[in-house]
């Protein structure tokens, strides 16, 4: 599958659904029934996400999540719909196939600048609060000790639409004065190098099939297990500034009812301190002015990113 021309992840079916616990009922007044007997909405709550860091951590890590989910929701089951990028997510919340979208920071700018309507209700909350960081990668010993160094070189980005695997990095690299992509060796000429997923990056540079690549930090120690070894095979070339994080959205034209519910669930699913899910901490209320930081971004670029 492609999408605007960019090769799906591989081994990322379109549709794939990891279901705990029918479709979710979005009416306030459908009643369920649930296994201690109460009222609630019946059905499953569906998530689209893609698998950034790769299906099988995502389909490992997820079942607490979701299970927390959907107790908070008072649905029958709560359910991840992977995407192969995040347009795709996109497309599954509008095709009725999602009933919410955990989006790119990037990708929900560029979502709203076509013109799809949308609402952010949270963005998920980190050690470094509601912000994280990208960093450029290089193996160690490689003979690359600056961005400027990146000239002529091959660069894994991750995503057209990821913000730390692209647009942040890309801006730090046109300010060290290397184009992208005219400056960068790249297999298709004028198009840049996409992995599809962080995991991807790390596992490229690690086998030194590319020369550096962008990443989110926490990327490299999730897609080696924390192996020491191959960790300390990498070196940190930059970190760019902090990111706003990604938000989870749901259509505009949603019921102001049903984007209460599902914000409220999402900020008390933290309340059991014994949930774990990936380096989340909780989550926080968002508005779409708070990414308007991120199209200022997009228009610097020399393409807007488009």
């Amino acid at each position: 599958m492609t999408v605007r021309g960019r090769a799906a992840s591989p081994g990322i079916a379109a549709g794939v659904v990891l279901l705990l616990g029918g479709t979710w009922g979005l009416a306030a007044t459908e009643p369920a029934v649930t296994a201690s007997g109460g009222g609630g909405a019946a059905g499953a709550f569906r998530l689209a996400r893609i698998p950034y860091s790769g299906a099988r951590g995502l389909y490992k890590d997820a079942q607490g999540f979701l299970e927390a989910l959907a107790r908070r929701l008072r649905a029958g089951k709560a359910s991840l719909v992977l995407a192969p990028d995040y347009e795709g997510a996109v497309d599954r919340l509008r095709a009725g196939e999602a009933d919410a979208a955990w989006l790119g920071t990037l990708a929900y700018a560029q979502a709203r600048a076509r013109g799809v309507e949308l609402t952010p209700l949270v963005c998920p909350v980190r050690r470094t609060g509601r912000t994280y960081t990208g960093l450029v990668i290089t193996h160690r010993d490689a003979r690359i000790y600056s961005l400027a160094d990146l000239r002529g070189r091959r660069f894994g980005f991750v995503d057209h639409d990821s913000a730390s695997g692209y647009l942040f990095p890309r801006l730090m690299l046109e300010q060290a004065g290397v184009r992208v992509p005219a400056d960068l060796k790249t297999l298709r000429p004028g198009e840049p190098d996409f992995l599809g997923n962080h995991a991807n990056v790390v596992l490229n540079v690690l086998l030194r099939k590319v020369d550096a690549g962008a990443i989110y930090e926490g990327a490299a120690e999730e897609a080696v297990s924390n192996d020491p070894v191959r960790l300390a095979a990498l070196r940190v070339l930059a970190r760019t500034e902090p990111i706003p994080g990604e938000p989870i959205v749901v259509l505009a034209s949603a019921p102001q009812e049903l984007k209460d519910r599902i914000r409220a669930a999402f900020l008390a699913l933290f309340e059991d301190h014994a949930l774990k899910f990936e380096d989340v901490l909780g989550f926080a209320p968002v508005r779409d002015s708070d990414y308007d930081y991120v199209r200022r971004l997009v228009s610097r670029t020399s393409d807007g990113v488009r």
